[in-house]
């Protein structure tokens, strides 16, 4: 018997149209007599209409697009331009030799501290105004970033 706390919660269902969603938290019913016959969700599933599931699919092709777009946006974040395009084309990457490198590790001494005794939007936009200040340094340098985060 699957117990309740392992079927999926309605939020995760991927953004299906409500009457699809329904349908399916229906099969899932913990009572058997509740749940749907394999007639009606026939019935069910002929009459929905082409409308709906029109619009579902747009938007399930638009949520891929923005989805691809985010991804690419994270490749040129995380590494330099003509690594990010390599990889998104699925290329191979060769390792790079280079003369002089220097790396930079930084710390908020006492963040965990800091951060206790500030409300989330303090928080938030101290990390913002620090990090932007970093963004305009790198620029001004000609640096390339890598960002990590680490929770002592």
């Amino acid at each position: 018997k699957l117990p309740h706390e392992y079927r999926p919660h309605s939020d995760e269902m991927l953004g299906l149209p409500h009457f699809l969603n329904d349908l399916m938290l229906e099969c899932w019913n913990k009572n058997p007599l509740r749940r749907p016959s394999f007639q009606e969700i026939s019935q069910r599933v002929q009459n929905l209409d082409v409308k709906d599931l029109e619009q579902f699919f747009e938007s399930s092709a638009s949520r891929w697009v923005d989805n691809t777009n985010r991804d690419r946006d994270l490749l040129h974040q995380v590494f330099p331009a003509h690594i990010a395009d390599a990889l998104k084309e699925g290329k191979k990457v060769d390792p790079e030799q280079h003369d002089c490198v220097t790396i930079f590790f930084s710390d908020i001494v006492g963040f965990t501290n800091i951060s206790q005794n500030l409300q989330p939007m303090q928080v938030m936009n101290m990390l913002d105004r620090l990090y932007r200040k970093l963004d305009r340094l790198a620029k001004k340098h000609e640096v390339f970033k890598v960002e990590t985060i680490g929770d002592a």
